[in-house]
């Protein structure tokens, strides 16, 4: 009961929140994003040392330059929570005008084989407005995700991830749903950039440093046959956006099963590597991504 009472005190503000930028244009809840991210920017002190040391680590940057980008990554985070929020009241015109393609051909060509699309994708750009451009634009889309340990938050947050026809598919045993999936030739994705615990993890290198990665994705991969297609929607603008696919990914199979699922979470880590460098002022830097480091 306490903590059912918990749960509920906590999603009374966060419902309020919401409710008041959907209430307000998409332009205004956008700026009023960025200045949301401007304010977690100032009250995030620990995470911003953090960001700031690992941006620097990984990118070679001095100190001065980490921090003109951490800033803007905070400016980007609270923008995608604006974006976000008001997913339900766009519809397929809007991304249509607002999002260019880049690479679709990749994507063509990994739907050529037949076995269905495995997504791999970022805490990048909006991350949240992808699914909802891809199910407008092809269907059959489902994402994996990670469930909110508040109830009440996890509910409504799904249900506007889910808004356009989107399928969410919860982490925990999601193995044989994403099966099911690629099967009827549907596309699955899943964003592979954060810390995973021991037993859901293979340490692989990710910017030159030891990261526990999951290794979900390429056992599906490897076990279905799946081509891997890396796509991002990458922020092009305030309310415009790039959808970028790369060239699909499609895993070695050897005997050595450990070492296929290694080579094929080291190739992933590797795509993610390149978008970010391309984009770092746009990447989730405020999650500690190397734990085991």
């Amino acid at each position: 009961m306490k903590k059912k009472i918990k749960y509920i005190l906590e999603y009374i503000p966060f419902y309020l929140a919401v409710k008041t930028m959907q209430a307000m244009p998409f332009a205004l809840a956008v700026k009023a994003g960025r200045t949301l991210g401007a304010l977690l920017y100032r009250l995030s002190g620990k995470r911003v040392t953090m960001a700031e040391n690992n941006i620097a680590r990984a990118l070679d940057l001095d100190k001065a330059e980490a921090a003109g980008i951490i800033k803007k990554a905070f400016t980007n985070v609270g923008i995608t929570l604006a974006e976000f929020v008001n997913l339900p009241q766009l519809d397929r015109s809007f991304f249509e005008e607002r999002v260019a393609i880049e690479g679709e051909e990749n994507l063509i060509d990994a739907q050529a084989d037949g076995k269905g699309v495995l997504l791999l994708g970022a805490h990048i750009g909006n991350w949240e407005v992808l699914g909802a451009c891809l199910q407008y634009k092809f269907g059959n889309v489902s994402v994996i995700y990670r469930k909110t340990k508040n109830i009440y938050v996890d509910n409504f947050i799904n249900s506007i991830r889910t808004y356009p026809g989107t399928e969410t598919i919860p982490h925990r045993n999601s193995i044989r749903k994403v099966m099911s999936n690629l099967k009827k030739k549907g596309m699955v994705g899943i964003l592979l950039d954060q810390h995973a615990i021991p037993e859901d993890a293979v340490v692989v290198d990710f910017f030159n440093r030891p990261a526990a990665t999951n290794y979900g994705l390429a056992i599906i991969a490897l076990k279905t046959g799946a081509p891997v297609v890396p796509v991002f929607v990458i922020r092009d603008g305030l309310g415009s956006y790039k959808c970028i696919y790369e060239k699909p990914i499609r895993p070695a199979k050897s005997d050595d099963r450990d070492k296929n699922i290694r080579d094929a979470t080291s190739a992933f880590n590797t795509a993610l590597e390149k978008i970010i460098r391309a984009y770092p002022e746009q990447w989730f830097w405020v999650h500690n991504r190397w734990k085991v480091d």
